[in-house]
């Protein structure tokens, strides 16, 4: 998987996270994995603390899926921006950790 295919799964399967794709884009013509990883992380805490758990399920599978089977740039972004910048570590974040698939948490 590369950027665009993720950005293509994005657009296919979570449509809750468009606004995030079309700003992102319309700054970076092209993308950038890292900026998009730590805005669908944002993302994505702003669905778990809304209780938005199908939107959000379907959110990180692509992103797990981006780390497993992603080229080396996604895979480094998905670490770097999204988990790490996650800070997993921090007790508050245990509920939302928790909802990670198994290889993000193994991270």
């Amino acid at each position: 998987m590369n950027l665009e295919e993720l950005v293509d799964e994005l657009r296919r399967d979570v449509p809750e996270v468009h606004g995030v794709l079309r700003a992102h884009l319309a700054a970076l013509p092209g993308g950038d994995e890292f900026v998009l990883m730590g805005l669908l992380r944002e993302r994505a805490l702003g669905l778990f603390e809304d209780g938005r758990t199908g939107a959000l399920h379907r959110l990180l599978e692509i992103v797990d899926e981006a780390l497993a089977d992603g080229d080396d740039e996604l895979a480094d972004a998905v670490s770097g921006d999204f988990i790490a910048a996650a800070q997993p570590w921090k007790p508050e974040m245990d509920d939302f950790v928790a909802t990670w698939p198994v290889q993000m948490r193994a991270q």
